[in-house]
């Protein structure tokens, strides 16, 4: 239980520069900052994070009802035969 060698900031950054893309795109889609992706790397703010997200509304389904209503009708028929619910 040394010290931290270079080796352990390189497997640190990689890991960083693995997961912080899709992060950040995934937020973009919602409609958020790509910039939030960096609260996933802190402990316990993930969390809040995560729960806000999930419990907010999210700018890019803001101005509909609901992101299905943003479908076209012959997309809706192909999910729903998916599905199974026609």
């Amino acid at each position: 239980m040394g010290t931290i060698s270079i080796w352990h900031w390189l497997i640190v950054a990689f890991w960083i520069a693995i997961i912080a893309p899709p992060i950040a795109k995934i937020l973009h889609r919602t409609g958020h900052s790509g910039r939030w992706a960096v609260v996933a790397f802190i402990p316990l703010l993930n969390l809040i994070g995560l729960w806000i997200f999930a419990f907010t509304k999210w700018p890019a389904t803001a101005g509909s009802g609901s992101a299905q209503d943003q479908w076209s009708a012959a997309e809706n028929n192909q999910f729903r035969d998916l599905l199974g619910k026609r």
